[in-house]
């Protein structure tokens, strides 16, 4: 029932290689929860029901029955106690927190906002549709931090943007001007940032009649201070070095 880091970090290595090689796989942010989602599933750990402290009703005695509704320890759109009208993108919860739920519908410990669950595990994405400006991806990334410090064993953050390159003049200069936007952004936030919190951002420029990108898409990682291209074959490696610390 214990679920290791290495195994979610090797999950979300190999559906965020398979974005990078086909950034148009994604309309929103929901698919690719939809597919973080679908591969946190295939983990043992993850796949099976447990029991809440829910019961199904009463029994032929007409006392309250030892049979308890079941559910899952992944969760889409979760909340937080201590943060109002906040939820999180995906989580995981532990086995332990998940047989104490009360709360059928909202699956908390408690019947109020004081039940929310502390997750295990928290991960906030984003995509160019919810960044846009400098001013406006600081507090995206600042906010997805300030929820993922929740966390009891692992946060994770991480930011994928699809940037169509449509000429070398004006535009090319505006989206340069944009990037070091961005990469100043993320440094001030990696400064102090728990150590239990990974920060992924990742560009994919994306090709059009009048401008080729080769090797289907060209991918640059945020690493070492600055977005660096990388190998389309190298990828995958590069994700898991900075979710593995």
């Amino acid at each position: 029932m214990t679920i290791t880091n290495e195994k979610i970090d090797e999950v979300l290595a190999n559906i965020l290689d398979y974005i990078c090689k086909n950034p148009l796989i994604f309309v929103s942010e929901t698919d690719i929860h939809s597919l973080v989602m679908d591969g946190l599933m295939k983990i043992p750990e993850l796949s099976r029901l447990y029991p809440t402290n829910y019961t199904i009703g009463l029994n032929n005695y007409g006392k309250p029955s030892n049979q308890r509704y079941n559910t899952l320890r992944v969760h889409k759109e979760y909340g937080h106690y201590d943060m109002p009208r906040s939820r999180s993108d995906l989580v995981i919860l532990s086995v332990k927190d998940v047989n104490k739920i009360v709360d059928p519908l909202n699956l908390r410990t408690l019947n109020n906002k004081s039940g929310w669950i502390v997750p295990e595990y928290i991960f906030e994405f984003g995509t160019e549709k919810s960044a846009g400006s400098e001013r406006i991806f600081r507090g995206h990334l600042n906010n997805d931090i300030k929820k993922t410090k929740k966390s009891k064993k692992k946060g994770y953050v991480i930011h994928i943007q699809r940037n169509i390159c449509k000429s070398r003049g004006t535009e090319l200069a505006k989206n340069r001007s944009k990037y070091e936007g961005y990469s100043n952004v993320i440094k001030k936030a990696l400064i102090g940032v728990d150590t239990n919190i990974r920060i992924l951002v990742i560009i994919v420029d994306i090709g059009n009649e009048g401008r080729v990108i080769g090797k289907e898409g060209k991918v640059k990682i945020f690493k070492n201070g600055k977005f660096t291209g990388i190998n389309k074959n190298k990828v995958k490696d590069e994700i898991k070095k900075i979710l593995r610390g």
